[in-house]
């Protein structure tokens, strides 16, 4: 068997980071626990490096890896380490990630955090952290006393403590070569790098993830020993808070399941390592039967790129569509990124997907999610009430339908058409025209739908002032909300409290960390727009959608003018989430030609198919 490659890295930091490498094809990364090396991960590394690329770094504090400064111990800090080892190393697409102990306690926190870079997840005897202040405490002073004992009576005698931990009773029977060997194993490592790790990286010091691991959609084995009865307990929590995640019991082991027993442990993971799929990546160009013109400008032609995963002949589709003029990403930026994604059948991110690439984050998670969903049999709206723990989803979703008429008369034509479809939530766009306009425009809308629901989009346009002005003038006309007044989450919230027409935040929000500062205004803001397209994907916008109605506020699932395809994935998450009231997906008709057939609106309502995954039939690119 070919011997690893042995990288000496040089990170960020001043950061020494020795990794083993070895193999071709999907990267396996293994991480080992407190006082191992790369060799202790040895017996699940020699046997699946055959069919794919096995990495195993030594973990800063072990087998040689170190920095000159503390502060580089902690599991925040290795996260960040192992993200620019990947980099490092080229790792271009997501990786099947197996941790044990300390390495799962890192690979849950990299999971939680950046799920994108990350296929499967599996753990062996590992936790989340402590949930309680008082535990954290303990553990910290347990730790600060192992480190000390280092300190004062040298490695020798602390390894031999170490070893004597009930934790560990049950490797007794492998025999005693076996014990030397861990042993000397250990006893390679520096003892004051062990300390720097004990007093950073300990259970009671890391960022506890049990809120975190709600919301990670990886994928998880939680591995743990039949004889290990606390770690049996750990894994069985984290399995009722994770999405998507089981237990793996191998009988007759305790907590180092790999170590007593490496064939169970191998076959655990073959059974459930990614697999690779095929990726196509598609440009779309649908022109608009009328051109849509807004704060954010005029738009004429609808461009965005479609990405499709394929396994076994069933083909998962998402769409990357940034708006220009609302969007701070660029298609070119997505086109550039999405080639590069390779990932598996389960919900996987391609790493360089980022803030900055949020419509193509989007992409490749719809279209791991519709993939699965297809796969299941089921519809999209299903897979992700049931990932994501939600009700029964909906059998249909109310729409509002978007006039941006410029002239009354226009304006009362498109309101008339919208109630001859059913369609009883009507929104205007906004603050393209001078005040006394838009002011006879919502009235002319007023007029020609006396019992409708008017909302108003201004996309950002207005000034402060502007819009003091604009919406004490509307407000007579019976208007049940604004959306997106002026720019900026504070701004919003100060308008509310001098206007009386309830306010709503869109593009003020990208990515999910930025909706969430929402929540802190819930009592001035009295609804939040969720856009999949803006936020990062159908997983994004179904955790934003909990976290806002926690916080008491109400949603509206829109789109951006998005072909059939980024139309369908944002009627399957409001579905998914049990949103009732009126929402913005009739943009379909906004266009003269589509990639696929949209989902049917009847009597002003989304109505879904019973076909598995997104259910609009096949998907043509034009």
């Amino acid at each position: 068997m070919t011997a690893p490659v042995v990288h000496e890295l040089d990170l960020i930091g001043d950061v020494t980071l020795r990794v083993e490498d070895r193999g071709q094809g999907s990267a396996l990364v293994l991480l080992h626990g407190f006082t191992g090396d790369s060799s202790t991960m040895e017996m699940l590394a020699a046997p699946l490096a055959g069919d794919r690329r096995v990495i195993v770094p030594n973990l800063i504090g072990h087998g040689g890896s170190s920095s000159a400064y503390a502060e580089d111990y902690s599991v925040d800090e290795i996260v960040g380490q192992l993200l620019e080892m990947l980099d490092e190393l080229d790792v271009a697409a997501g990786i099947d990630l197996v941790g044990y102990s300390m390495g799962g306690r890192v690979a849950l926190t990299l999971a939680c955090r950046h799920a994108e870079r990350v296929r499967t997840l599996t753990l062996i005897g590992a936790s989340a952290g402590l949930a309680t202040d008082a535990e954290r405490a303990d553990r910290v002073a347990a730790d600060e006393a192992l480190a000390a004992s280092i300190e004062t009576d040298g490695l020798e005698q602390f390894v031999d403590r170490w070893m004597a931990n009930p934790l560990f009773a049950t490797q007794s029977r492998l025999g005693s070569d076996r014990l030397a060997e861990f042993r000397a194993q250990r006893m390679g490592n520096d003892g004051g790098e062990l300390v720097r790790s004990l007093r950073a990286a300990g259970t009671g010091s890391m960022t506890p993830l049990h809120e975190a691991v709600r919301g990670c959609p990886v994928p998880t084995t939680l591995v743990v020993g039949g004889e290990d009865e606390k770690f049996r307990g750990i894994a069985e929590a984290l399995k009722g808070s994770m999405p998507d995640a089981e237990i793996a019991v191998i009988d007759g082991v305790g907590h180092a399941a790999h170590v007593e027993d490496a064939v169970a442990v191998v076959e655990v993971l073959r059974s459930r390592l990614g697999r690779a799929v095929g990726v196509e990546v598609v440009d779309a160009r649908m022109p608009l039967h009328t051109p849509m013109m807004t704060a954010g400008g005029t738009t004429k032609v609808r461009q965005t790129v479609l990405y499709a995963l394929s396994e076994a002949g069933i083909t998962g589709w998402g769409e990357a569509a940034p708006l220009p003029g609302w969007s701070p990403e660029t298609l070119a930026a997505c086109c550039a990124v999405l080639p590069r994604a390779v990932p598996a059948a389960e919900l996987d991110l391609e790493p360089v997907l980022s803030e900055r690439t949020l419509p193509a984050r989007a992409a490749v998670t719809g279209a791991a999610l519709d993939l699965r969903a297809r796969q299941a049999g089921v519809s999209l709206r299903h897979h992700l009430a049931t990932t994501y723990r939600r009700a029964e989803p909906l059998d249909d979703v109310e729409v509002n339908g978007v006039v941006s008429a410029d002239a009354p008369e226009g304006v009362v034509a498109e309101v008339d058409a919208m109630l001859g479809r059913g369609i009883s939530t009507v929104k205007l766009k906004v603050a393209v025209w001078p005040i006394e306009e838009d002011v006879a425009r919502v009235a002319a809308a007023r007029a020609g739908a006396p019992d409708a629901t008017i909302r108003l989009d201004a996309n950002g346009g207005w000034t402060h002032e502007r819009a003091v002005a604009a919406l004490t003038r509307m407000a007579e006309y019976d208007i049940a909300l604004c959306e997106e007044p002026v720019r900026g989450v504070d701004e919003i919230a100060a308008l509310a409290a001098e206007v009386d027409i309830p306010l709503a935040v869109d593009e003020s929000v990208h990515g999910l960390p930025d909706t969430r500062r929402v929540w802190g205004h819930a009592g001035a803001i009295a609804a939040v727009v969720i856009k999949p397209q803006a936020i990062g994907g159908d997983d994004f916008a179904m955790i934003a959608i909990a976290e806002a109605q926690r916080a008491g506020l109400d949603v509206i699932v829109t789109t951006m003018i998005d072909s059939a395809v980024g139309a369908a994935h944002a009627a399957h998450v409001a579905a998914a989430a049990g949103l009732h009231g009126a929402h913005g997906l009739d943009t379909s008709r906004l266009l003269a030609a589509d990639v696929a057939t949209p989902l049917s609106i009847v009597d002003g309502r989304v109505r879904f198919s019973d076909e598995a995954g997104l259910g609009i039939g096949a998907v043509s690119p034009r």
